[in-house]
């Protein structure tokens, strides 16, 4: 399901159904049928729950302004961060 929630949040945020000239309607009307295809032999109801994820992924998804950072992340500085957790 995990994966269904990125696939909605992805095309939410993404620019391609735009450059490609994609409805929102078009998109769900496709997914929903390769959820039937992948899914339909389990069931009705667990290709609604599937696709219910998919949409709460691509409805929920908000941007998050962050402050500036106080000085450009170099390789190196990031490098640090990053294996700190494993020196200790």
């Amino acid at each position: 399901m995990q994966g269904n929630a990125f696939l909605g949040a992805f095309f939410a945020v993404s620019p391609m159904l735009q450059e490609f000239g994609i409805t929102q309607e078009q998109f769900r009307d496709v997914v929903f049928k390769q959820y039937v295809k992948k899914f339909g032999k389990l069931g009705d109801a667990v290709v609604q729950s599937n696709m219910e994820v998919m949409l709460q992924g691509f409805e929920r998804v908000k941007e998050i302004t962050i402050a500036p950072l106080p000085r450009p992340i170099t390789p190196a500085f990031a490098a640090r961060l990053c294996c700190r957790s494993s020196r200790q």
